[in-house]
């Protein structure tokens, strides 16, 4: 496991995508999902904390990247980490430097807390009477 790279992950994830005559390929979000999904399993394995279980002690959390989902990538445009169309491993990749930026020996550390804001909060970007308690309110980039 110590030789996948997000490159080769997405070169095999696009192999997918390819149709055959039998069938067409993958659709795009479903190998965005795919590759959150492997991401997620990665840092579920390699970070040990009261989330993540550890138990692959030969990789370097440092060499993760931040798995995106639609309440992760919405919550990181928000707070500025990012400004493109869409989510794609690019997208992740930018996000995972903007974390390393704040902890470079473990980028992902702050995924599930986020994505939890994202997700039981529904942060969207708009101001609610919900966000005066928001700890994240002074980065937050409102519409």
């Amino acid at each position: 496991w110590t030789d996948i790279t997000a490159g080769k992950v997405q070169l095999h994830v696009a192999e997918l995508r390819v149709g055959t005559e039998e069938k067409a390929g993958i659709s795009f979000q479903t190998s965005n999902f795919y590759l959150k999904a492997v991401k997620q399993f990665a840092r579920w394995m390699v970070r040990d904390d009261d989330v993540d279980t550890g138990l692959w002690k030969s990789i370097d959390k440092a060499k993760l990247i931040v798995p995106i989902d639609v309440h992760m990538g919405r919550l990181c445009k928000i707070l500025g980490f990012y400004n493109r169309k869409g989510i794609t491993l690019s997208t992740a990749l930018e996000i995972t430097d903007s974390f390393r930026q704040i902890n470079p020996a473990d980028p992902v550390k702050y995924d599930f807390a986020l994505s939890r804001i994202g997700i039981v909060e529904n942060c969207n970007g708009h101001f609610r009477p919900e966000c005066e308690v928001c700890e994240l309110l002074e980065y937050c980039f409102q519409e």
